[in-house]
Parts: structure tokens; sequence; C-alpha cells
């Protein structure tokens, strides 16, 4: 049979520069190998995954691919290890990207906006950035449309400003290693926006709002009665709708109930779209 030799753009996350693999089928064992097997491979054939001594299990892809066999991503979006290596669609431009584990560590974000403070725990991979990020606008909302700006201060030093990758990435370098946790303290900021807890009313209000209104008096009563009224019921196509879309969470979290927050917060949004949308 047949072993022609393939070729898959690669990018290390955290690496600038693509590179070029090539590989026949077989130097994975599989007539049809899917990125577990690509996982594997690169484990024994990238010096620097083995400089790292990464196993398989613990590198994941991120990319684009061709959805016809297996249309689904994992819930942090990245790719499911079953999706076929001839799927893969990449170029120098647009890569596979590959994260992998940078140390065993736990990386503790402590994040404070105005008085709400929250507690984050990431693993310690390339994509820690990112995921700090994702987590950020999880339990802060008010950020999501601001996401490309956010910044981060030092509250012992704020005019330390953590705004890019590679300034993040050397902060946890230096963070000392406590019982296998590295613990950071971060205030968020927004870009070209004062501090919230600065914020006169006005400022609020056009930010919730979308309107400025010269005092709370002015800001119009909210009759929920009128609201009961226009209300849709949630029933028919609706209904379904909704009742599937519950079950799409639940599958990617394998059917699983936890008291967990980033999956608690699942399962809110979902209802809190679906009311937004039935007004």
């Amino acid at each position: 049979m047949a072993n022609p030799k393939s070729t898959l753009w690669l990018r290390l996350e955290g690496q600038p520069s693509p590179t070029k693999l090539k590989f026949r089928n077989s130097d994975m064992d599989s007539e049809d190998p899917d990125l577990a097997d690509l996982a594997e491979l690169l484990c024994k054939k990238n010096n620097h995954l083995k400089t790292l001594n990464v196993v398989p299990a613990y590198l994941q892809f991120l990319g684009d691919y061709d959805g016809a066999d297996n249309d689904e991503r994992n819930p942090d979006g990245t790719l499911r290890l079953d999706i076929f290596v001839r799927a893969l669609r990449t170029s120098a431009k647009s890569p596979l990207v590959v994260r992998h584990p940078l140390s065993d560590d736990r990386i503790v974000v402590n994040l404070k906006l105005v008085k709400s403070s929250r507690e984050i725990t990431l693993s310690h991979t390339t994509g820690t950035w990112h995921m700090l990020l994702d987590e950020a606008t999880s339990v802060y909302p008010i950020l999501l449309s601001d996401r490309s700006n956010i910044y981060f201060v030092d509250p012992g030093d704020k005019k330390k400003t953590i705004a890019k990758e590679f300034d993040f990435n050397k902060l946890l370098e230096k963070t000392d290693n406590d019982e296998g946790s590295r613990v950071v303290n971060f205030i968020v900021r927004i870009k070209g926006k004062k501090a919230y807890g600065d914020w006169n009313l006005n400022e609020v209000l056009n930010e919730i709002l979308l309107k400025r209104y010269p005092s709370l008096n002015a800001i119009p009563e909210l009759k929920l009665d009128e609201i009961k009224t226009r209300a849709k019921l949630l029933d028919g196509d609706n209904e379904t709708t909704f009742v599937n879309n519950l079950k799409d969470i639940a599958s990617s979290f394998h059917n699983n109930v936890t008291t967990n927050k980033a999956t608690a917060r699942n399962y809110i949004n979902a209802f809190m779209h679906k009311a937004v949308a039935m007004l």
C-alpha cells in the first residue's frame, strides 16, 4: 500500500515562527492517524518537548480543520484528539498550534476589579496567559467587550503593569514556587478607561444603559408588570432549543453535575441568554 509523505505546518505556542513537519502515516503506526497519534509522534521527535519531558496526554492543539467527520471542539476551544490528521488545514500563515505544559505548578491568580475579588487557578502551560484572559472575562462579564484591552496592575507597585503575554510569562518565571503553587495578585484595568472605582454616576449609567441621566431619579422606572405582558412563553421550538442547549452543555461536562464555579457559569449563562431573548 502506498505510504506518501505529508506535510503539516506547526507552531509550538509561545514560539515566534511555525515549522514544517514532514511525516508518513506509518510514522504514527496508523493508516489514518488522529491528533492523539500526532501527539505521540511530537513527544518522540520534537527536541523542545523531549527536553521538557512532555507526555502526549498533556498536549493540546488549536487550529482549523475540516469538520465533516467531527465538528465538535472541547469546551475550552482546543481540538479533540480524535480529529483525523488528514482533516487539518494548515499553512505558514495559519499553522496548527501546539500547547504544552511548562511545569507541574498551579498558577493562582488573585484578581480585583473595584471591590470585587476573585481567585482563579490555572495550569502552567504555554497558554496560561490566554486562559487568564478567558477566566477574567468569565468572572467579570463587564470585561467581555474590552477583552483585547485588558491589562493588569501589581497592587504592591502600581507602576508595574502586565499587558502582554511575554511580560506575564517573565513574571511567572520570577515568582517563587510555594508547595506547587505560584501566586500572583492583580488589579484589573482596561486600556483607555479610568479605573472603575473612579467613575462618576453618568459614566456608570452610560456603560450599563448606554444612556446618560442627570440623576438617579431621572432614570425611568422599571415596570415589571409591563415586561411580564410582553414576555414570550417558553414552549414549542423555544423550549426544544433551550433544552437541547442544556443537554449540549451537560454533554461537554460528561453529564457530571458539580459545584465548580466555571461549570456553574456555563449553565447560568444559558438561562440568562434565554431570559433576555424571551423579553
